[in-house]
């Protein structure tokens, strides 16, 4: 964003950060977690099994971009709504049958005056 000259490098600077313990520490230090990535291939079934586990929620991915994301209070209500099978898609929670496409997720409409 700085080398798009949207934002002054000074406006970024952090002193918080410059005092942290943390500087310098790489990422591999903290040991995370990976997250599975979600695509539209996974299924209701699928996605219950991921709640069981103990997963809080789970990303759907379309195109490499997190494009929404199912939670389980969402699959319930979805399963009952619109009678989703175990085998029916978990994308389908959220999206409409017209809703995925190549770029979809980039269409910004904006109006100036």
């Amino acid at each position: 964003m700085v080398s798009k000259g949207f934002y002054d490098f000074a406006e970024l600077e952090d002193e918080e950060y410059e005092k942290s313990k943390l500087k310098g520490v790489s990422i591999d230090k903290f040991n995370l977690k990976t997250v599975p990535i979600y695509t539209t291939e996974l299924t209701v079934g699928a996605a219950l099994e991921e709640f069981k586990k103990g997963v809080p929620a789970i990303p759907i991915v379309v195109d490499g971009v997190v494009y929404s994301t199912v939670y389980p209070e969402k699959l319930v209500k979805a399963i009952q709504t619109k009678n989703l099978t175990h085998e029916d898609s978990a994308s389908k929670v959220t999206f409409s049958k017209h809703n995925i496409n190549n770029n979809d997720h980039l269409s910004v409409n904006l109006q100036f005056e």
